[in-house]
């Protein structure tokens, strides 16, 4: 089980780091298919390898993730 300062970590990164000045929307990257492109996202938000799989695992981040991408 991941520790919640780990994920809150990854969150506030997440809440964040999604709406670029230009256009002011949010932007997640996707894939061809339209699905969020977990390899980029996390390299964008600079997670630690070691962090990487939280956004794999994590039901909260998950729930947030979809959020993001709704809005």
């Amino acid at each position: 089980m991941a520790s919640p300062s780990v994920i809150s970590g990854i969150k506030s990164r997440f809440e964040g780091g999604w709406i670029p000045e230009a256009t002011g929307q949010p932007a997640l990257p996707l894939c061809p298919c339209s699905k969020l492109h977990v390899r980029a996202a996390d390299q964008a938000i600079q997670l630690k390898p070691r962090q990487e799989r939280y956004l794999y695992g994590s039901d909260e981040l998950t729930r947030l993730i979809n959020c993001i991408a709704e809005g």
